[in-house]
């Protein structure tokens, strides 16, 4: 199995790496039921981890071997989720993204204020630097100038 950098996992990576993946499919697939049901959100945004965690902790502590849904080890699941958080944590974007009624993810531009003279001005800038280049998105830029104007 590579690496990044082109290193090969040894053996030992190779067995951890798949028995953990192997664990791991309990609870995301049983996630993935709930999200399905609209019963949570994304886990991409979703700001239940670090309470579930503690959830499972606790079944764990009372003596819970097996998931009542999944099957999986409530630890397994604790571990599902911390890392989820580290993935949101080292996302800076996903604090700007939004989630659909289907549960797909979108960014969501940034708002930007503009008035009419700044929209003028922008649409005359982009015309004179030549950065319209068919002969038809010269004529639409030319068009919208003319509407601000009017």
């Amino acid at each position: 199995m590579a690496r990044p950098g082109g290193s090969m996992l040894n053996t030992e990576q190779a067995e951890v790496l798949g028995l953990f993946m192997d664990m791991l499919k309990g609870p995301t697939g049983d996630g993935a039921v709930k999200r399905e049901r609209g019963d949570k959100p994304c886990w991409k945004i979703d700001t239940t981890h670090e309470a579930a965690i503690f959830s499972h902790l606790n079944k764990w502590k009372h003596g819970e071997k097996h998931d009542a849904t999944s099957g999986a080890h409530p630890l397994v699941h604790l571990a599902w989720r911390a890392l989820a958080i580290a993935w949101q944590e080292s996302q800076e974007a996903h604090k700007d993204w939004t989630m659909d009624q289907r549960g797909n993810l979108h960014t969501t531009p940034p708002t930007i204020s503009m008035d009419a003279d700044d929209i003028h001005d922008a649409l005359r800038a982009i015309s004179e630097a030549g950065l319209v280049g068919s002969a038809l998105a010269r004529e639409r830029v030319t068009r919208a100038r003319n509407r601000i104007l009017d």
